[in-house]
């Protein structure tokens, strides 16, 4: 049976690796930023429109949604899950609760998977190593205020650090 998303999960894969090339920064105020505002205001995040307002929340979330959104629309299909849905790990985690069959249980993992960390992180698998105990991922929210580092970065993480993969 053919998989309807993996056409999508692998177009936002792209998108978030292209998204790294940027100079994604957290300016003057925590979680807002040129690139930042772009992601937050695609997931219905952006409640303030001046740049020295506070947000409130991390944009980790809102980072892979406008991946998967900019994917799902290139390709003219919906997405299975609203901004709602995936802005936080904890909300990610509820939605598989109620989508069991999104829960990935076993290797391999996809690129595209999302996972969540122990602290509620959410990231998005890009490449699993050859022994299945590290995997190469691409995260928002990664560097604060003031930092020299693209806050939107390729990470390689221990699978151990997942609390939860999901596939669409």
């Amino acid at each position: 049976m053919p998989d309807y998303y993996d056409d999508v999960r692998k177009k936002a894969v792209e998108i978030a690796i292209y998204e790294s090339t940027k100079d994604t920064r957290e300016v003057k105020v925590r979680n807002r930023g040129e690139r930042i505002d772009e992601y937050l205001r695609c997931a219905n995040m952006l409640h303030s429109w001046t740049p020295d307002d506070k947000v409130g929340g991390s944009w980790c979330g809102a980072f892979l949604y406008y991946c998967f959104y900019h994917a799902a629309k290139e390709l003219a299909k919906s997405l299975p899950f609203t901004p709602d849905n995936i802005i936080s790990g904890q909300r990610l985690h509820e939605w598989v609760r109620n989508n069991p069959d999104k829960k990935v249980e076993a290797v391999p993992f996809q690129p595209g998977d999302l996972y969540i960390k122990e602290n509620y992180h959410v990231g998005m698998v890009v490449q699993t190593a050859n022994d299945y105990g590290s995997i190469l991922t691409v995260d928002g929210n990664q560097e604060g205020v003031s930092k020299s580092k693209n806050s939107v970065q390729i990470n390689l993480r221990s699978y151990k650090q997942m609390k939860l993969l999901v596939r669409i």
